[in-house]
């Protein structure tokens, strides 16, 4: 028996002390993640002189915004000819040799494959200064070669590297060559710890509107989630949206971790392929037991209708922006008829809104000038009915005299700085929020006459400061009066609407605060000391 104990016991020591290198080994990881440099070179070319394409340098563009968000030194270029595609990929890799850490490489633009290799197709084709025709031979000569790039990456020796081509375009140049030239790109080998994801399957084409792009920009911010899970839920949700026209295809060496935004989760063993979790003490030694979940595990309950994808937040749960402050709400996804409180309206269609976080308050002067701070280059300039007004440099009152302009700038520079998505809300978003999910509610947070002036700022000289009023249902505040609020609908001549009214006491009277109020507009650039706004951040 005793015998049996010290076995038992030897054994336990063992995984205990197998499990606690793991999770040391994961740690370092974490560590090393959080330190080492991430370096990125992001082309997008469009302005082809046949068949040009209208969404690759806005991809471009948009990717680079997010790498930049997400720590990454990023090398942007555009619409590039062949000396300065072949220039920036040797800036690119000695930068990385010098840098090591991560390197990424994205291109958005014309790829072609001919022989089993892939070309990345510059927008002109030049030779000694003149322009040359595009045929396979000169495609061969005159373009980048994707694996030439990929060796230049490898040779870095940094820790790992990451090759994102949506390049799959149709190819409008098939039929000048005569160079075993096919549809799409060919498949590459990935060198050790790296990967390399196409926009579609070896052979096949993709649509120059990339929901590629848009997919994996957006994953690429949700923190926790490992690169391989990252491309597993593009792939599902390209897949879905083109009705399986489109499949992205990857092919990986990676073995070690890595995550674009990063969350230390609780337990860092769980960087690795195996997931630990302790499950309770033994009676012998007291020593810890624990379960190993294998990653096929993981695997089957990523395909599992309950994977946190589609869950969401309670309704009225908050959370907090950390670089001004900004508090958010949650608002749940549900249906109501927009612009109808009483039942007999003529629209009797349902607006469906999926779930967002809104601003608990109306952005402050406080947080507006953490934006213009920080933007030297941001002219206070007051224009219209805008006066300098002592209300508009006190902190806790709304930012006022904004345009529709100054706030898109505002939360884009919001955007850039924390790698989340912020922008103004559409107009069937800010009324949902505003009736509290889409409630039958005259004014945010009441139908009461009597009662309003508790939930609604309005007919004073000045506006108040923010949370001054009671919030409405989901505890949002200020959305009847106080300050008008820009939305991003584009209603056509140049005419923008806001909601909410405001202090100032206009033609309309009170009803300029209710919630399905939608006579106001104004021009992008119009600036108005009654015009303020609040942002929105959409969960996924």
């Amino acid at each position: 028996m005793k015998i049996k104990v010290i076995l038992y016991l030897a054994i336990m020591l063992f995984m205990q002390q197998v499990f606690l290198n793991i999770a040391l080994s994961a740690q370092d990881i974490l560590q090393t993640m959080q330190k080492e440099s991430r370096t990125a070179l992001v082309i997008g070319n469009g302005a082809y002189q046949h068949s040009p394409l209208y969404n690759s340098v806005k991809d471009a563009e948009k990717m680079a915004t997010i790498l930049r968000a997400l720590g990454f030194e990023v090398i942007l270029k555009t619409d590039l000819d062949f000396n300065e595609m072949h220039e920036v990929a040797d800036i690119f890799g000695e930068k990385l040799r010098n840098r090591g850490g991560v390197g990424l490489f994205f291109y958005a633009g014309h790829g072609v494959q001919i022989g089993g290799k892939n070309y990345l197709l510059p927008v002109v084709f030049s030779k000694n200064g003149k322009d040359v025709r595009m045929s396979g031979k000169n495609i061969t000569y005159r373009s980048l070669r994707a694996d030439l790039l990929l060796s230049k990456m490898q040779e870095a020796g940094n820790r790992i590297n990451i090759i994102i081509l949506d390049a799959c375009r149709s190819n409008p140049y098939i039929s000048d060559t005569r160079s075993g030239q096919q549809q799409g790109l060919a498949p590459m080998d990935a060198p050790g710890e790296s990967i390399i994801a196409y926009s579609t399957g070896p052979g096949k084409t993709a649509d120059d509107v990339s929901i590629y792009t848009h997919e994996l920009s957006r994953l690429m911010q949700k923190p926790g989630l490992r690169i391989v899970d990252l491309f597993y839920k593009v792939r599902k949700k390209v897949k879905k949206e083109t009705n399986g026209r489109q499949i992205p295809w990857e092919h990986s060496s990676l073995t070690e971790p890595f995550f674009f935004r990063l969350e230390q989760p609780e337990n860092a063993s769980v960087l690795h392929n195996e997931k630990i979790t302790e499950i309770g003490k033994t009676e012998i030694g007291k020593t810890a037991a624990v379960q190993v979940q294998t990653e096929e595990k993981e695997a089957v309950e990523l395909q599992s209708p309950s994977i946190s994808d589609i869950s969401e937040p309670e309704a009225g749960k908050t959370w907090k922006e950390e670089i001004t402050g900004m508090e958010f709400v949650w608002v749940p996804t549900g249906d109501y008829i927009m612009g109808c409180i009483n039942g007999s309206c003529k629209n009797k269609n349902k607006t469906h809104v999926k779930g967002f976080w809104i601003g608990k308050y109306e952005v402050t002067v406080d947080q507006w000038q953490k934006f213009t701070n920080d933007n030297k280059k941001i002219k206070s300039k007051k224009r219209n009915r805008c006066k300098s007004t002592e209300f508009f440099q006190q902190g806790s009152y709304p930012a006022n005299c904004i345009s529709r302009d100054d706030a898109e700038n505002y939360a884009k520079w919001i955007s850039r700085k924390t790698g989340y998505f912020f922008r103004l809300p559409t107009q069937s978003e800010w009324e949902y929020a505003a009736r509290s999910g889409g409630k039958k509610e005259i004014y945010a947070g009441t139908n009461d006459k009597e009662s309003r002036e508790k939930y609604a700022n309005y007919g004073t000289k000045r506006p108040n400061p923010v949370a001054s009023k009671r919030p409405n249902g989901l505890g949002i505040y200020d959305m009847s009066g106080n300050v008008w609020e820009w939305c991003s609908d584009n209603l056509g001549n140049n005419q923008y609407p806001l909601r909410g009214g405001s202090f100032r006491r206009y033609s309309a009277g009170i009803g300029e605060c209710t919630t399905t109020f939608r006579m106001e507009s104004a021009a992008k650039n119009t600036k108005d000391e009654t015009y303020g706004f609040r942002l929105i951040r959409k969960m996924r």
